[in-house]
């Protein structure tokens, strides 16, 4: 049987333009793990990131901050996404 392997990243861009990983990303989630069930794999990529993206909604989290979080296929094929927020104001170097 055919082997997927999904990837969920959860990132933050901060007010002052700093990008953050989330501890603990990216997560891999690969179908061997699960007898080779594709869809039961996604199924745990998917709620893993509706999770995070619960999370972040949840908190008093700054608005002028770009938080998302993403499913994509091991080959970068994007699945879901969530995205919160805006880009921050990055200050012009002067």
């Amino acid at each position: 049987m055919k082997r997927q392997i999904f990837e969920v990243y959860a990132r933050i861009v901060d007010a002052n333009g700093t990008y953050h990983i989330m501890d603990g990303y990216p997560k891999t989630y690969d179908s061997r793990g699960y007898n080779n069930d594709i869809d039961k794999t996604l199924n745990r990529a998917k709620s893993d990131a509706f999770n995070v993206a619960s999370a972040f909604t949840s908190g008093a989290g700054d608005t002028r901050q770009l938080q998302t979080v993403t499913v994509t296929t091991a080959d970068g094929a994007l699945v879901e996404k969530y995205s919160f927020g805006a880009i921050a104001d990055v200050p012009a170097n002067g």
